[in-house]
């Protein structure tokens, strides 16, 4: 709209010797000037497009799609895992095994809302719940509902499975 503007007025405003750059600018310009009349035939037309425009549906904004993570210890093991409402995600780490902060990042980075809680158990902070839940290699996920082991994801998983897997379990 605004090029055939240009290329109208541009036309019109030639052969008068006067131009506009915008139907605005052109407000003060005689009635009588062929300008003027394509102005307002122009506004008419933006009016008349406002007016069947429908209303843009209302943008609702969710959280910011970053997970926060909790590192757990063997103290806090019972309280935020086995008496945990909702569904518990726990990514098992290990100092020595580079993965294990490629995973964390991929966790981060899920952007999945609902009712669960991300929890970290590194060797180093939880020896004792890890020496008796014996993961099959760092990184591992376990996903847990009132206590209760649902899956074991053993080695570095992407975002697109464990999207999967905690989708699946969010809506059981």
């Amino acid at each position: 709209m605004i090029v055939l503007f240009s290329a109208v007025i541009c036309s019109v405003g030639g052969s008068s010797g006067m131009t506009y750059a915008s139907p605005e600018d052109a407000q003060d310009a005689p009635a009588a000037s062929p300008a003027a009349a394509v102005v307002e035939q122009i506004r008419a037309l933006r009016n008349l497009e406002r007016s069947t425009l429908p209303e843009p549906p209302e943008i609702k904004r969710g959280p910011t799609g970053v997970v926060e993570i909790v590192q757990l210890t063997d103290a806090t093991w019972a309280e935020q895992v086995e008496q945990a409402e909702g569904l518990v995600v726990v990514c098992f780490t290990a100092r020595f095994s580079p993965k294990s902060g490629d995973q964390i990042d991929v966790l981060k980075d899920l952007g999945l809302v609902g009712n669960f809680t991300v929890l970290q158990a590194d060797m180093d902070q939880c020896p004792r719940t890890i020496q008796a839940i014996r993961p099959a290699g760092f990184p591992a996920i376990y996903l847990y509902k009132e206590g209760r082991i649902l899956t074991k994801l053993n080695g570095l998983q992407d975002k697109n499975v464990l999207k999967r897997e905690i989708t699946a379990h969010l809506q059981q």
